[in-house]
Parts: structure tokens; sequence; C-alpha cells
């Protein structure tokens, strides 16, 4: 789940999942992304970790952070959530949109191989 080619946004760069926490975080855009970047040391599976305790722990990222004392734990979406799709997040076809923008040879084959499922 943490390879950078699972992004929502910036697939497969070195940055992507901080790059997604700044499109996704409506609240503190800037420091979401800084937040996550700063992981970067630690490697692409605690960038996505951090990105997750953001984007679903609601920590100061969607709504404004909770005292730490009452936070819960965030909620992961399972891998095949449609919020996980690398594009069109959260929608009803969007693993089928994904094969769409990810394959090369067959795109539409793939799309529709992917929404008869």
């Amino acid at each position: 789940a943490f390879d950078p080619l699972m992004c929502p946004y910036e697939q497969g760069t070195a940055t992507c999942w901080a790059d997604s926490a700044l499109y996704a975080c409506k609240k503190h855009p800037q420091e979401a992304r800084d937040a996550v970047q700063a992981k970067a040391s630690e490697g692409q599976e605690a960038m996505y970790g951090e990105y997750m305790r953001l984007v679903y722990g609601k920590v100061g990222c969607t709504v404004d952070a909770l005292p730490t004392a009452t936070a819960a734990p965030p909620t992961v979406p399972a891998a095949f959530d449609p919020l996980m799709c690398p594009y069109e997040q959260g929608t009803a076809t969007c693993w089928a949109d994904s094969a769409l923008y990810a394959c090369k040879k067959h795109p539409h084959e793939s799309r529709d191989a992917v929404q008869a499922k």
C-alpha cells in the first residue's frame, strides 16, 4: 500500500505521499505536507503511515487537531476501498478508471474488464 505508485497524487515520485497530503488536507495543507516529508529519511512506508495518520486520523488535516489525550486511532480504509484508488478516488468507478490510466497497451479493454467485475 505504501508504494509510491499507489499515491493519490504525483504517483511514482519520491515525494508523492507528501504531495498527496498537500492536496488532501484542507485545514493545514502545507503543514501536513511538511509532516509527511519529515518522514522521508525513514522511507516510503513511514511517509505513507504519516499520510494515513493525518488524512484518516483527522489529525489537524481535515479537521482541527484533536487533543492528544482524546485522539482516536486512525481508521485506515481497506486496500480495495475506493478512497485508495490511484485515480478518481472515492468514485464508484475509480478502480476501472485507474486501470484506464495505468494500462498503457490496452487501456479501454483494461477499464472494461475491471468494470465488468
